[in-house]
């Protein structure tokens, strides 16, 4: 009787060890993430010749090095200057599986204050990963510095 016992326990054991063993996942199976967002504001740098716009960028990918590209279009009726914009540019980013928050420079001929629409892509080996917004263009301020204080004149 004590054998049939210890038995039938080695087989519960066993099979609650196939049960458990069933829940994990093989190194094939896992599936990486990969995430990226734009934020919401841009800085603009606005030159007689050429504009850029700074655009920061949020991933989150894991397998080396990505890339993020951004691509900004501002129609005339989101520009406060009333013309259109477009331009792109990429950068690379770092996918060890933590988030990484990226400056991308976009050279946007044109571009003005005023919103614009984003698009983020991320190509990493994790996956890719994309989100559109409209984002706001503006002037960085330097604390201190505003009109209603006294400076920027």
């Amino acid at each position: 009787m004590k054998s049939l016992i210890t038995r039938f326990a080695s087989i519960g054991t066993l099979f609650s060890l196939v049960l458990a063993g069933s829940s994990i996942t093989t190194p094939a199976q896992i599936v990486d993430p990969s995430f990226v967002h734009i934020s919401r504001g841009a800085i603009g740098l606005f030159f007689a010749s050429t504009n850029e716009v700074l655009a920061k960028v949020t991933a989150l990918c894991t397998g080396g090095t990505g890339t993020v590209t951004v691509t900004i279009t501002q129609t005339p009726a989101q520009s406060n200057a009333n013309t259109p914009a477009s331009g792109s540019g990429a950068s690379s980013v770092k996918c060890d599986g933590q988030l990484r928050t990226v400056a991308v420079s976009v050279g946007a001929n044109l571009a003005n204050i005023g919103e614009a629409t984003g698009v983020v892509m991320l190509t990493a080996p994790s996956g890719p990963a994309s989100q559109t917004r409209t984002i706001a263009l503006g002037f960085p301020v330097i604390e201190g510095m505003e009109q209603e204080q006294g400076g920027n004149d």
